[in-house]
């Protein structure tokens, strides 16, 4: 397994669902990040959100001005043994299944 598999694992030992902590807490690049998180969901080591979460965002440009977008993304949470899927906070988390891939990619 690799070194950014192994350290996001670690993060995720509490089992409370996260993404964006993740890049903060092992200062792993962000696109590492995603793509670790991908292969862990597909490998079947950690589950993701069903639905995709979307949120509004403004960032600021310099002299361009402010954008405006909004991303959508999705929760992990490590895979309790046994389990494959789980319900958390009103979110359901599920394994990797072709059902569940998302239509702008494919994890």
């Amino acid at each position: 397994m690799g070194q950014s598999r192994k350290q996001i694992l670690s993060v995720l030992g509490d089992h409370k669902p996260k993404l964006r902590e993740i890049v903060k807490a092992t200062r792993i690049s962000r696109s590492a990040t995603y793509n670790a998180l991908a292969a862990c969901w597909k490998k079947g080591l950690v589950l993701r959100t069903k639905k995709s979460i979307y949120e509004f965002e403004k960032i600021f440009k310099g002299r361009a001005g402010m954008t405006q977008t909004t991303r959508p993304y999705h929760l992990y949470v490590l895979r309790p043994e046994g389990t494959d899927s789980v319900n958390i906070n009103g979110r359901e988390f599920v394994k990797c299944a072709k059902e569940f891939l998302d239509v702008r990619g494919e994890a």
